[in-house]
């Protein structure tokens, strides 16, 4: 499948030049609503606004993990294994339909760093993707993630678990 979406994204679209992977390190702090907003106030100096925020400075997200019967993906977490992957389902549309364009993403930690491979597909195809490991025609290029997501699925029987 090829998408023709314009360029550059807003919010409710995905460019089919997106990252297809990326590695990070991550520290999360658990802060006060005053020093959570005193953060921001003494980022704001430093970092441009994002060109698809709205006026509130945010736009939608939501995320459908999958998981096992036996949530074998929530105990890696809350057991800090080392090495751990989840999958989900990513949009930034407020109201997507099947043809919306969505991220399926491994998001995977090695120790103190997270690796994302993530590929863009339509919403139909991602869920046939992650629930029964059906593949839809894709650019070469992301043959190995779409491959992994697949076996991913079929080897742990991943289900739609929750979404935030």
């Amino acid at each position: 499948m090829t998408s023709l979406l314009p360029s550059p994204p807003g919010p409710t679209q995905v460019a089919h030049t997106a990252i297809r992977s990326f590695n990070r390190f991550e520290l999360k702090y658990l802060l006060a609503s005053s020093q959570a907003n005193a953060v921001r106030d003494d980022l704001r100096h430093f970092v441009d606004r994002d060109a698809h925020a709205g006026p509130t400075g945010s736009y939608p997200l939501t995320s459908l993990y999958y998981d096992s019967d036996d949530h074998r993906f929530y105990w890696e977490k809350i057991d800090g294994i080392k090495f751990r992957r989840k999958l989900r389902i990513r949009s930034y549309d407020p109201s997507p339909d099947p043809s919306t364009m969505v991220f399926v993403e491994i998001k995977q930690r090695v120790n103190r760093v997270t690796q994302k491979r993530r590929i863009v597909a339509r919403l139909v195809d991602a869920l046939a993707l992650c629930d029964s490991g059906t593949i839809p025609d894709h650019d070469p290029k992301d043959s190995a993630t779409f491959d992994e997501i697949a076996g991913m699925t079929l080897y742990h029987d991943l289900q739609p678990t929750v979404v935030t």
